[in-house]
């Protein structure tokens, strides 16, 4: 995914939060974000301006237990904070910058 964020974190680890999170092509007017983290991220929120743009649960795969995945349609134009919601009710932002949605590819 070109502009995604890369973080490798081996199965069971407790490091990181993600494996890959980024942009990875439009839809219409809207920038589709793919995010695959640690099994723990329950659900995945993009926010701009303190206002949620768009969230979505994320989904196993048995064949990953260790993973789970989410697929997010957000407004093109400009960056969204990643907000994580987690199993134990904590959140957390785990990038320092914003996702910037306008590198996603066509």
């Amino acid at each position: 995914m070109r502009g995604s964020y890369w973080e490798p974190v081996p199965a069971g680890a407790a490091g990181g939060l993600f494996h890959q999170i980024g942009p990875c092509c439009r839809l219409g007017g809207s920038s589709v974000v793919v995010a695959v983290t640690r099994a723990d991220v329950v659900r995945v929120r993009l926010e701009r301006s303190g206002f949620m743009v768009a969230a979505a649960d994320t989904v196993a795969d048995p064949a990953t237990p260790w993973v789970r995945f989410a697929v997010l349609g957000a407004p093109l134009e400009g960056s969204v904070r990643v907000v994580f919601e987690l199993a134990d009710g904590t959140t957390a932002a785990p990038l320092a910058d914003p996702l910037n949605l306008a590198r996603a590819g066509g």
